[in-house]
């Protein structure tokens, strides 16, 4: 802020570890990015044309899509009804498959092993934060 403050808070925040969202670098997520971005600006919901990536939350939203469609498929090629969303979800535990932003593992419960970042930060002068280990679920 530019207060007295600063470098009170910077050494307190020296010591806080962050983790979130495993950040994506994969060419297939760009694109899918610079798609999102221009598909909004075309029905006039977005101008952003120096934004970085769509959120991270939409990748998961378009992951959860593409799991379903695998799943009423395989229902259906078995002889389900599209309507048995009993059968339908049972086709999406334990599996893996490639999302926008990668693998996808969904365990025998239900739950999509996440892929997480740990942040600290890395210099107290500066006061910036920088990824300092991944986990891949």
């Amino acid at each position: 802020r530019g207060d007295e403050y600063d470098d009170d808070a910077r050494k307190a925040y020296s010591s806080l570890n962050t983790v979130t969202l495993l950040k994506t670098v994969k060419p297939e997520y760009e694109n899918f990015s610079v798609e999102m971005r221009k598909s909004m600006e075309r029905v006039g919901l977005y101008d952003c044309s120096d934004c970085g990536n769509v959120n991270m939350f939409l990748e998961g939203f378009h992951d959860a899509m593409l799991l379903y469609a695998i799943a009423l498929h395989e229902a259906l090629k078995n002889g389900y009804n599209k309507k048995n969303g009993t059968e339908i979800t049972s086709h999406m535990w334990n599996r893996t498959f490639e999302g926008i932003a990668g693998q996808v593992s969904i365990d025998v419960n239900g739950d999509r092993n996440g892929d997480f970042s740990l942040m600290a930060m890395t210099n107290v002068e500066a006061g910036s934060y920088e990824v300092v280990a991944n986990y891949f679920g």
